[in-house]
């Protein structure tokens, strides 16, 4: 096979795998990009809204900002509607993560986002 058949068949695998989790082939490319750069046994840290925060969440994460009426209206205004629509689960990203070099991860939800922790073992497999 020449390095163009290889190259779909890697678009077509991220496409499949992006489909089934809702994250785009961007997403498996920079997790897969931060295993090959991250040294071994180091840990990436990715921190993002979560499409699983509530409206009541959201409120009350932003009262706690204590911004003037008209920002408090808009911070709630785009978490809600904009960066939530665009937001991950915790279980899209665990299957996002699966397909890529990581393959685990840990995660833990922190008011409304989510920390997700990316470990590269020690000792990488070679294929």
């Amino acid at each position: 096979a020449n390095s163009k058949d290889v190259n779909s068949l890697i678009n077509a695998d991220l496409n499949d795998a992006a489909r089934q989790t809702g994250m785009g082939p961007e997403q498996l490319r920079a997790l897969d990009e931060m295993h090959r750069v991250l040294r071994a046994d180091g840990t990436a840290v990715v921190q993002d809204l979560s499409k699983d925060a509530s409206n009541a969440e959201i409120e009350q994460e932003v009262r706690a900002m204590k911004l003037s009426r008209f920002n408090a209206f808009t911070t709630k205004f785009v978490l809600a509607t904009l960066l939530r629509r665009r937001a991950y689960s915790p279980v899209q990203f665990k299957r996002v993560v699966a397909e890529s070099a990581f393959r685990t991860c840990e995660i833990r939800k922190d008011g409304i986002g989510l920390e997700v922790r990316l470990r590269k073992s020690a000792v990488e497999k070679v294929a």
